[in-house]
């Protein structure tokens, strides 16, 4: 398994991964911007040719990045796919000069929130009805 820089030709086992895991409908488009607005901060995890996981990010303003997706398959989880993504994508910022990562999670989703937790992020704030079916956000913030 290798964490390696995500292609065009991933793309569709992405967005295949991220409508099964995600809870939120994210569409060709975004992916597509994303990765081509920043595709040093697109990683996927692959096993042979099959993707265990994604991380999708970008930077926002002069040394900040916020993290928009993670996802990894759920016959792939517990074996630190994961965390191979984050740290792989906090390099990639770094190298870049962002030193401050933010992303927003589910309020209701206790796995997640312990793995960010996990890799040194706090909660910052509460995002009151951040998702499209007015779920709440925890909008969390790691500094290095």
């Amino acid at each position: 398994m290798n964490v390696q820089r995500l292609s065009r030709r991933h793309i569709p086992a992405v967005m295949e991964l991220a409508r099964h895991t995600l809870t939120e409908v994210y569409s060709p488009s975004t992916f597509i911007a994303v990765y081509e607005r920043c595709p040093e901060g697109c990683l996927v995890a692959i096993d042979g040719k099959e993707l265990l996981g994604f991380a999708m990010g970008m930077e926002t303003s002069s040394g900040k990045g916020r993290i928009l997706m993670l996802a990894v398959q759920p016959k792939a989880r517990r074996r630190g796919i994961g965390s191979m993504l984050l740290m792989a994508l906090v390099r990639q910022f770094a190298v870049r000069g962002i030193f401050s990562l933010t992303l927003e999670m589910r309020t209701t989703n206790f796995d997640a929130l312990k793995f960010y937790q996990a890799h040194g992020f706090e909660v910052k704030k509460i995002i009151p009805k951040f998702y499209t079916d007015d779920a709440d956000a925890y909008e969390m913030c790691k500094i290095f």
